[in-house]
């Protein structure tokens, strides 16, 4: 029994090494431990004077109403003037000589040519980031003469005198770029959407054109005429399914409709054949017949 204890705790040289290593760490770990309990760290001081300067300056602004009016008496520099003004028709020149931001005049123009209109002083403020301060202050200096526009079964109707009428279904670009509030894209609409009615027989029709909204329609009106004697008219005896189909008000379920009937009677005669036999209906007798012609 002596023997085999002997031999359980004899050790090689390399084990007692490792041992003696092992007690070392162990030693190292536990009085590092009791010395990180007793050690004493001087707390870090943080400087907070600088923010609560900020604060306190802050605060001050907030109750100091000269602050205020200081900046509201800069709206107009000492060499500027107010004077009474048409937002309809001021320069950007004269918006900036009455303290308006340069980037608002320019909206306030690329509002007026693109088709709006200033009808009343409270539409300034619709203009995106129009200050209140300086509308409140200019307010009294606002002149919109009121026969400018008037208001009729509950739209705005701009009252104008216009110096040229254009015939729309023979007007170019350069002609429909005259008008107030088009470009050059919304002509190029105009002109396309005309080819592919075959042409206008009704000013009303504009209102179909991608971008021409109520406002612009109103706006450019009085300037307008339609000669239907103009209108490219379909054969609808001849016409092919293509043709009858890329048309705006047919369709190509329509076409399909037509060249069936057509198909199946030799001829169609009249217009009014077509809405007997429920080809098309007949709300829709007034928006196609002027393009159909049958011989």
């Amino acid at each position: 029994m002596r023997k085999k204890i002997q031999d359980y705790l004899n050790f090689s040289s390399i084990e007692r090494t490792g041992i003696i290593a092992l007690m070392v760490i162990i030693f190292i770990l536990i009085a590092g431990n009791l010395w990180l309990n007793k050690a004493h760290f001087p707390e870090r001081e943080y400087d907070y004077s600088g923010y609560k300067l900020q604060v306190d300056s802050f605060r001050k602004s907030l109750s100091d109403t000269s602050g205020l009016q200081a900046q509201r008496k800069s709206v107009c520099k000492a060499e500027n003037t107010l004077f009474c003004f048409n937002p309809n028709t001021a320069s950007i020149h004269e918006l900036e000589k009455l303290g308006i931001n340069k980037i608002i005049a320019r909206r306030i123009v690329a509002y007026r040519n693109k088709g709006g209109r200033f009808l009343k002083k409270e539409d300034l403020l619709k203009i995106y980031d129009f200050d209140s301060a300086l509308y409140a202050l200019l307010y009294p200096y606002i002149s919109i003469p009121k026969d400018s526009a008037a208001v009729i079964s509950g739209e705005k109707h701009i009252k104008t005198s216009p110096y040229f009428i254009i015939e729309l279904n023979n007007a170019d670009t350069t002609e429909l770029k005259k008008l107030p509030g088009v470009g050059s894209v919304l002509a190029l609409r105009i002109i396309k959407y005309r080819n592919l009615l075959g042409g206008f027989y009704s000013v009303q029709q504009l209102k179909e054109v991608y971008g021409i909204s109520d406002s612009l329609f109103i706006k450019i009106k009085p300037y307008l005429k339609t000669d239907t004697a103009l209108i490219n008219r379909i054969q609808v005896n001849e016409a092919d399914k293509y043709k009858l189909s890329r048309h705006p008000y047919v369709g190509e379920f329509t076409a399909g409709a037509i060249l069936a009937y057509r198909k199946s009677c030799g001829k169609i005669k009249t217009f009014e054949e077509l809405i007997t036999n429920k080809i098309i209906a007949p709300s829709e007798k007034d928006k196609i017949k002027p393009y159909f012609l049958f011989n």
